[in-house]
């Protein structure tokens, strides 16, 4: 990881660009996101792999030289969809609560709903680690493939990220 900091006007954002195009010249995968401009997402991780899937689609060869390739980014898709989709069903539950006539409740019931939410919680969290785990291993897994189609160099997956510091906090985080 590498951080290039500068005052404002003083060129970070066009050295970053020619590097990108340097880096694609050169037979490398280089996805160059500008992280205020897709801030409008909810899921930072949607809009990375979005726009790593769009370059690995342009950098792949047709045919069944580059369906090796295609393969790795779908599985690292599946994952990244997984990671992100994990903290939806919590939001509504906690969300539809607000709904119910808290008249009607008992303190049982609002007690097994809290200890049932707490308990997906920390499923998912569970089920999440082992997910970044694996969707580390893919994009290995495609940074090789990459590499492998590349012969004559050592082709890497380079990802910038430009405007960090303008996005709204949590999505920079």
């Amino acid at each position: 990881v590498l951080a290039l900091d500068g005052s404002w006007g003083s060129g970070k954002t066009t050295f970053l660009k020619m590097w990108a195009v340097t880096l694609d010249k050169t037979g490398h995968v280089c996805l160059y996101l500008n992280a205020w401009k897709t801030d409008f997402a909810q899921e930072p991780l949607i809009s990375v792999v979005g726009e790593l899937s769009s370059s690995i689609e342009s950098f792949a060869p047709t045919g069944k030289k580059g369906a090796t390739l295609r393969k790795h980014m779908q599985k690292a898709r599946k994952i990244a969809e997984s990671i992100a989709k994990r903290s939806i069903p919590v939001g509504v539950k906690l969300a539809t609560l607000g709904i119910i006539d808290t008249q009607d409740l008992t303190e049982k019931i609002i007690s097994d709903f809290t200890s049932e939410i707490v308990e997906e919680r920390i499923k998912d969290y569970e089920k999440g680690k082992s997910e970044i785990e694996e969707f580390r291993k893919s994009l290995s897994s495609l940074s090789e493939e990459v590499s492998k189609l590349q012969s004559d160099i050592s082709a890497k997956v380079v990802i910038i990220i430009d405007e960090l510091d303008r996005c709204r906090p949590i999505y920079a985080v």
